[in-house]
């Protein structure tokens, strides 16, 4: 099971979703707290398969780094929106409080 990191702030300036929260990973690992319904682990289950399958294919493509690179970042994105939609507003709210209680402290 992957950990789980949430990250606050803008995702891009030419995504429509831009401000949205982008969910890095996914929630699976809280699945208890949050309570999670059994079609939403299912989902999440999917669209981390589907990712996961992605960078798989992806590693073989004879293509350069930095496009790669731009696709994996296209990938994170559109894994995150997915995510995040199939949470629902209160499970949102809850991952947001779950991750500041958890997210280390970071010297100034």
């Amino acid at each position: 099971m992957s950990a789980v990191l949430i990250s606050i702030g803008a995702s891009g300036q030419n995504d429509p979703d831009e401000g949205r929260e982008m969910v890095m990973y996914d929630p699976l690992f809280w699945k208890h707290e949050l309570a999670l319904k059994n079609n939403q682990s299912r989902k999440i289950e999917e669209i981390n398969t589907e990712f996961y399958e992605s960078i798989r294919l992806m590693k073989d493509e004879p293509v350069d780094e930095s496009d790669k690179h731009e696709q994996l970042e296209k990938g994170l994105r559109q894994r995150s929106r997915k995510i995040y939609d199939a949470l629902l507003p209160k499970q949102r709210r809850k991952l947001e409080k779950i991750i500041d209680k958890t997210a280390p402290v970071a010297a100034p």
